[in-house]
């Protein structure tokens, strides 16, 4: 509730002021602000999915930069019992200057953005759809509440240019973003989807009201497809993973 509520405010305020917005990901857990020597940790949080989930329903609400915390892991957050350091604990770089596990995650993560960033920054976020289960009732339902507190506009639609989106998830649901293409992308329409669930895949159809022309890029290029119909298919195999749709 509170991440929706805030992330709400932050895009309201946002597009009031004529700004972009962007959120921190966070990059592992366990801080150590007191510089103690911590107890072994496990380090498993936020998982893969929920790592990416974090990154792609921000996309969805229209953010347009990524950041991370910390970057790098402090030395005094590696502390751990009898002298030892762990440099798992959080950071995308442990300081130990190597690679974390969510570097890993931000590697995969930016190089999909990298694939989609020239289409998302030629794009005006009109509003989320989300197809049931938790994206609504946790969702959807508290960026409309939070949104209407700071008098800004609802950004929560249950269609957008005739599209209409079901799930296969009935527990979870999909999360998507809607927008208008501007500059080299002028007269299209982009949809962000999202796997609400962090855990495992499903399926997200898209009924675009009429036969229209589609592109699908997904996080792994191998999925890549387009095509001409009334329907999209958009097929997760993993928890928190997105998918672009340029339709027209």
């Amino acid at each position: 509730t509170d991440y929706f509520q805030n992330m709400a405010i932050i895009a309201a305020a946002a597009k009031q002021q004529g700004l972009t917005w962007r959120p921190h990901l966070q990059a592992g857990s366990n801080w150590n602000d007191a510089a103690a020597e911590m107890s072994p940790t496990t380090n498993n949080t936020p998982s893969e999915g929920e790592f990416y989930w974090n990154a792609n329903i921000s996309l969805a609400m229209g953010a347009k930069a990524l950041q991370y915390f910390p970057l790098v892991q402090p030395q005094h957050f590696a502390l751990t019992e009898g002298g030892a350091m762990d440099y798992e604990r959080n950071g995308l770089i442990g300081a130990n200057g190597v690679l974390t596990t969510w570097g890993e995650y931000a590697t995969t993560l930016n190089t999909y953005v990298r694939k989609i960033d020239d289409v998302l920054m030629n794009a005006e976020h009109k509003g989320v759809i989300a197809t049931g289960g938790y994206a609504q009732s946790v969702g959807t339902a508290n960026i409309a509440s939070a949104t209407a507190n700071v008098g800004g506009t609802n950004p929560v639609l249950t269609s957008y240019n005739g599209m209409t989106a079901t799930s296969s998830d009935s527990t979870y649901g999909a999360f998507i973003g809607c927008f208008d293409g501007t500059g080299k992308y002028a007269g299209k329409t982009i949809y962000y989807v999202v796997n609400y669930n962090v855990g495992t895949y499903q399926d997200v159809t898209l009924n675009l009201g009429s036969s229209k022309n589609y592109e699908v890029i997904y996080m792994n290029d191998e999925y890549d497809e387009s095509g001409t119909g009334n329907q999209v298919e958009v097929m997760f195999d993993q928890g928190g993973e997105a998918a672009l749709v340029i339709v027209g």
